[in-house]
């Protein structure tokens, strides 16, 4: 099961808005002191976006990443995760698909 499905369209350049809770509590989660990256992989594990995310909200669990059009251009099914970062402690946050559509107009 996803924790979040994105549809974008190749050449796109949508931000991402993501708020995250505490799956015990459905609180807000923490995001003080911790860096976010947002990556996502083709289906045969080709990394093509994996980037650096800004917390703008964190005390309430908010973050954002903004695409850029060729970070979009890879049109298919795509797995990603959001995963957080704060000294030696890793924690994946979320997990979900990513589908790229092709353009009518390239």
């Amino acid at each position: 099961m996803s924790d979040f499905v994105i549809t974008i369209f190749r050449g796109d350049t949508p931000t991402l808005e993501f708020t995250f809770t505490d799956p015990e509590t459905n609180a807000p989660l923490n995001l003080s002191g911790w860096t976010l990256y947002f990556a996502v992989q083709t289906a045969s594990g080709v990394v093509f976006i994996n980037k650096a995310m800004t917390v703008t909200d964190p005390v309430n669990g908010v973050a954002h990443v903004s695409l850029t059009a060729t970070e979009t251009d890879t049109v298919g099914i795509h797995t990603a995760e959001v995963e957080a970062r704060k000294d030696e402690e890793i924690s994946t946050l979320a997990q979900g698909v990513v589908t790229i559509h092709p353009d009518i107009r390239q």
